[in-house]
């Protein structure tokens, strides 16, 4: 490690300003004499330390009889690392020289493990970045200590569970019986199910004979693009991996001969669904297609055409089917006006449990079971039924109004974050922002820095935001969504999704501008005071 005596003994001897300035009643200077004594680090060497601080502007001297050294800001507003690499101490675990621009090998080139140091080297910053000379006053040193006023941004991934639903669900919990028993028991739980059904048809203007329960919208998306028993699907390239995956998975396991079986219809430049693209897809007689478009995409928050979409397919013949995860309690929307055949939800969305879903069906429409067993769900979906989690479905769907009038307030959080972020920095890309967008959602670019990154460093600084799909954990990559738009990897690679909801409060907004800024303003820090910014899969993280 490249971290010496400069950046340890800056930061000690910072910390001793901030507990001396905090003791004391009056907010006068200290002196390096004295921080010398108590910290046990020779004078000189101080003198050239705070030398250096005061130049990078995090501490002010006073000189004369009874002057000092002060800290020029809070100590909440002084990070660690603005302290090291203020007295040039590099924050890097590799021997390359970046200020020559040489290798760590002797003819310049990189050691075969240059890689592995230098995200070692990111992951040190990004903590150190979001440690401040209060926490370490304080002793607040683990994530834990720090996570109290994290803040949750995070909602396209899963929303809160709301407290009435939480409530809902431990009562349901109580009730003994199978739905499918034909005792008492058996018809409380059956009441509990299918009160919960009228309340989920009633949200999106559905018949509750026509709703499915299913494991969540996974589950519900698959079992509409396999029962619908259509020889050729068409879906559009920035559907969700449940969308994606299962039709590619049916194309492959049924293509006969030359024939296609499944087209991906492209988006625009802003990732709306071409009609046109659809229109040439469908040709004169399309009773052989299944068209699955969602109605609002799960990371650029933009809405499709989903009732123009619809029409055009049932004029040609075919079904229609709409993955409507992400709209409820966020935009207002029914079956009629859709047009579609089928629709998917997902519980936990919008202040649902997780691991519960529906899938709309037209009454006129058979489906077949994705998988058999009993006859529960009309035959549709065998197994008994998850009557906690329906229930809690239910209260959810049924506070999905409220959701709905908060909704200009929630666009109006994700304006200010867009407009802030846009004046720190112009180059700042916001994704789908010229289309008609869900409210609480947000897909923008930190510029140059690469997404994991942020996601780390933003986390760190207790903000929680995501990269993309939440469906994709595990790995950070290009977004296939983004990629449909046209744009190269070297800007869908430095994307966020910014989500909110039902419990997002203003201050929050401030609190992530403050760390989006900060987290920025380091690396551009760090990037100029000439420290490599490659990470290891090649992707800037500075500018």
């Amino acid at each position: 490690m490249k971290l010496g005596t400069k950046g340890r003994y800056a930061v000690m001897a910072m910390v001793d300003l901030a507990n001396c300035t905090a003791m004391r009643s009056k907010h006068g200077p200290v002196t390096l004499s004295d921080i010398a004594d108590r910290q046990e680090i020779s004078l000189s060497y101080l003198e050239q330390l705070f030398s250096k601080l005061r130049k990078k502007g995090l501490v002010k001297s006073l000189r004369g009889p009874g002057g000092g050294y002060m800290l020029a800001r809070g100590a909440d507003q002084l990070r660690i690392s603005d302290i090291v690499m203020a007295v040039d101490e590099p924050l890097r675990a590799t021997r390359c020289d970046p200020m020559s621009g040489s290798g760590c090998m002797p003819d310049g080139g990189r050691c075969v493990t240059h890689d592995l140091w230098e995200e070692l080297s990111n992951h040190i910053y990004l903590f150190l970045n979001t440690v401040t000379l209060e926490d370490v006053c304080a002793g607040r040193m683990s994530g834990s200590d720090r996570r109290t006023e994290a803040i949750y941004l995070d909602y396209n991934a899963t929303a809160p569970v709301k407290p009435e639903v939480s409530e809902a669900i431990a009562e349901a919990l109580s009730i003994t019986g199978n739905p499918s028993s034909v005792h008492q028991f058996g018809r409380d739980a059956r009441d509990a199910v299918e009160t919960a059904r009228d309340r989920v048809a009633a949200m999106i203007g559905a018949r509750p004979e026509d709703i499915v329960f299913t494991a969540g919208g996974t589950e519900a998306n698959n079992m509409a693009l396999n029962g619908a028993r259509r020889r050729r699907l068409v879906i559009s390239a920035i559907e969700h991996p449940s969308i994606l995956r299962a039709a590619e998975s049916i194309a492959d396991s049924t293509s006969r001969g030359n024939e296609k079986e499944l087209e991906v219809l492209p988006v625009d430049s802003l990732g709306v669904v071409s009609l046109q693209a659809l229109d040439q897809v469908l040709g004169e007689n399309a009773d052989d297609v299944l068209v699955s478009i969602m109605l609002a995409n799960n990371e650029t928050g933009v809405i499709q055409p989903v009732a123009d979409i619809a029409t055009l397919a049932h004029e040609r013949g075919a079904l229609g089917h709409c993955d409507a995860v992400q709209a409820p309690g966020r935009i207002a929307f029914d079956v009629a006006a859709l047009g579609v055949d089928m629709l998917s939800l997902s519980a936990h969305k919008f202040g649902g449990p997780k691991g519960i879903g529906a899938l709309f069906v037209a009454g006129a429409f058979d489906l077949e079971p994705l998988i058999v067993g009993g006859g529960q769900e009309r035959s549709r979906r065998p197994g008994t039924e998850n009557v906690a989690g329906i229930v809690g479905f239910g209260v959810a769907a049924q506070l999905a109004a409220e959701d709905l009038q908060r909704a200009p307030h929630v666009a109006a959080m994700r304006d200010r974050v867009e407009q802030n972020l846009s004046e720190i920095d112009s180059d700042v890309i916001i994704f789908g922002a010229g289309a008609e967008r869900l409210p609480n959602t947000s897909c923008l670019t930190m510029p140059g820095v690469q997404s994991e990154m942020q996601v780390m460093g933003l986390d760190l600084a207790g903000v929680a935001v995501s990269a993309g799909s939440a469906c994709s954990s595990g790995k950070v990559e290009p977004s296939h969504v983004l990629r449909a738009l046209g744009l190269p990897d070297g800007e869908t690679g430095c994307a966020i999704r910014i989500s909110f909801g039902w419990a997002s409060r203003d201050e929050e907004v401030d609190k992530l501008v403050r760390a989006w800024r900060a987290f920025y303003a380091g690396l551009s820090a760090r990037f100029t005071s000439g420290v490599s910014q490659t990470s290891g899969s090649g992707t800037a993280v500075g500018r």
